[in-house]
């Protein structure tokens, strides 16, 4: 059960990280401070790391490898709808996170965190939709370029509430990124994985720090991230039975994904209070 429910959330990421950003996705599924902490120490507790993170791993690869080219479509051709979906997913997390980010007690001081990241993500997006469109190019792109724009997308997957998609369609790469990835074309995929893996291994060494230092104060800047991501994907409703539609997939996924984060929250607390058992007797 535990691997298929990670094989499930890996899934979800995956398309998330074509979409809306994968950070609110893997902050909502209880994955993103320990998969930071993997990467800031990887062969810390090593063998406990592959088997959190290899059912995890393989649903991103399934979703990229065999969904991605659905996924354009369905945002090309049902943008509605499909945010909607995202939309819910990401609801249907939040209280799980709620009450993570107060396991170890709530201030009122943990709020101002929330307010400068809720406005920062805000001011951020709003400025990357203004960017401007442009338009993909077929020019030859340098290796050091992919690096560059592999940085970049690590931005968005690894900051909760943000993408950058809109700063990739803006200097006219996206198309090309994303037919290299498909076609696992080496030339792209190397340069643009050395980018986006270097960015992710340093955010996580700091997110790691501030979650042992600063826990409450850092999931409250971390749940700001992932509010600001719902005011992100609204879906633009053109008329009554379109609505009525978007509003049916919202509650069918927020129900969904508020099921897995319960179920999976449970199964943790069984674990934990099995292994305190384990102490006792000992």
């Amino acid at each position: 059960m535990d691997f298929v429910i990670k094989l499930i959330k890996g899934i979800v990421l995956g398309l998330a990280g074509l979409t809306a950003g994968a950070g609110s996705f893997a902050i909502v599924m209880g994955i993103y401070n320990r998969g930071m902490e993997i990467l800031a120490h990887p062969f810390r507790n090593f063998k406990e790391n592959v088997k959190f993170l290899f059912p995890i791993v393989l649903g991103v690869c399934i979703s990229v490898l065999f969904f991605g080219n659905w996924i354009d479509y369905l945002i090309t051709n049902y943008n509605a709808y499909t945010k909607s979906v995202f939309l819910g997913l990401i609801l249907g997390g939040i209280p799980v996170l709620i009450k993570m980010a107060n396991k170890k007690g709530f201030k009122k001081s943990y709020l101002i965190p929330l307010a400068i990241t809720f406005t920062l993500t805000l001011l951020i997006t709003l400025v990357a939709n203004h960017i401007g469109e442009g338009q993909d190019t077929t020019r030859n792109i340098l290796p050091v370029e992919y690096v560059i724009y592999g940085a970049i997308y690590a931005v968005g997957a690894i900051i909760p509430g943000m993408t950058t998609l809109h700063i990739l369609v803006a200097l006219g790469v996206l198309g090309p990124i994303m037919n290299g990835l498909m076609e696992m074309n080496l030339h792209v995929l190397i340069p643009f994985g050395i980018g986006y893996i270097g960015i992710i291994i340093l955010f996580a060494k700091l997110v790691t720090y501030l979650f042992e230092k600063y826990y409450g104060y850092t999931y409250y800047a971390v749940l700001g991230f992932a509010i600001t991501s719902l005011l992100m994907i609204l879906p633009e409703v053109t008329s009554i039975s379109e609505g009525l539609i978007c509003f049916a997939l919202f509650l069918v996924s927020t129900i969904l994904m508020w099921y897995v984060t319960t179920l999976e929250n449970k199964m943790k607390e069984k674990e934990e209070a099995l292994l305190k058992k384990k102490k006792i007797m000992k």
